[in-house]
């Protein structure tokens, strides 16, 4: 059967081919209406796209060195902050967005809402102003429920991880549920028996409280004589009281934290990391410099990375508004060994 080309659409359509490859790319250009007609002619008539042909055009694009395309808006709604208190987020995932944004021809910009001092109208009125068409929110500050109210229908957005609580965006995120399964998974092949989790509850609602539900799967899988209950806390940190009388109450031989502050709090007790209990970190932070901490690698660079890809994606398609069904795009994440876990 002879393949269905987009000049047979066209000329179904009584258009020009340039203008039936606009409409099957949703470009902005062509009116809705005419889209509509084109893509429903194409489906009508089995048309589908070559892939060998949109793999060599692919290939060709990945050649050449993108002119300028535009600037993409990084909405922050924490205070803008010296470099060196940045928070954890910036150098994985704002750091590989603002690289991979370039590698394509866009430049990222930070707009940090309470620096604006504007209302959701005055801020999308600025970035319309500037020609912004796209916008990632970054993950927002602990304690909060968050809302962003700008007019959506002018630009393509997505949030990365779960504290955008109202518009409902696409997501791009770690899979921490996997991220849990797979530090437990590896704490038990290493021999620790009694494992359990060290975490603030703002933490775990940050992650769509995946943390505390792998832990409690795994909690009754496990014969009485293993399971160890979480140590959960409203504070950013447990006081020291409170973790070592929940230690010397349950005894575990491994924790999984959020926080690498707890694995000083243990020190500090004169409970060694690494000797008289293992200490995985559910999302490992290990600077340049300094002992590596054992735990999972989320993997960071690649959700910056990858935030950008899909936000232009959806702008190339002229996808812009709050979805009606949101996507959420996850990341795996990989065991980093350290000192804080004995492996021999």
């Amino acid at each position: 059967m002879k393949r269905v080309t987009l000049k047979d659409v066209a000329q179904e359509a009584g258009l020009h081919v340039t203008s039936v490859s606009m409409a099957m790319r949703n470009h902005p250009r062509i009116s809705s209406a005419t889209r509509e007609r084109v893509q429903a002619i194409a489906k009508r008539m089995g048309y589908c796209p070559d892939p060998v042909l949109s793999a060599l055009n692919a290939y060709r694009h990945s050649k050449q060195r993108p002119a300028y395309q535009a600037t993409l808006a990084w909405i922050n709604d924490g205070p803008h902050r010296p470099e060196n208190e940045m928070p954890w987020w910036y150098s994985d995932y704002f750091v590989s967005a603002q690289e991979r944004a370039q590698e394509l021809g866009y430049k990222l910009e930070e707009y940090c809402i309470p620096d604006l001092k504007m209302d959701g109208v005055g801020i999308s009125r600025m970035l319309s102003s500037r020609n912004i068409p796209g916008i990632i929110i970054a993950p927002l500050p602990l304690g909060r429920t968050h809302t962003i109210d700008l007019k959506w229908d002018r630009f393509s957005a997505l949030a990365i991880g779960y504290s955008l609580i109202r518009p409902r965006l696409h997501v791009v995120t770690n899979h921490h549920y996997l991220t849990m399964q797979e530090v437990i998974t590896k704490l038990r092949s290493l021999g620790y028996e009694r494992v359990s989790l060290v975490c603030c509850h703002d933490n775990d609602r940050r992650v769509n409280y995946a943390y505390t539900a792998m832990h409690w799967v795994d909690y009754y899988q496990q014969p009485t004589s293993r399971r160890v209950p979480p140590l959960m806390f409203k504070e950013a940190l447990p006081t020291q009281e409170k973790l070592l009388r929940w230690y010397e109450r349950y005894k575990p031989t491994a924790v999984i934290c959020n926080d690498q502050k707890i694995t000083q709090m243990f020190v500090d007790l004169g409970i060694m990391p690494g000797r008289d209990i293992a200490v995985a970190s559910a999302r490992a932070s290990n600077p340049p410099g300094e002992r590596v901490h054992a735990g999972m690698d989320q993997n960071g660079h690649s959700i910056g990375s990858l935030s950008v890809d899909i936000l232009v994606g959806m702008m190339q398609r002229n996808e812009r508004g709050i979805p009606a069904v949101p996507n959420v795009t996850m990341v795996n994440s990989q065991w980093v060994s350290g000192w804080t876990v004995k492996e021999d």
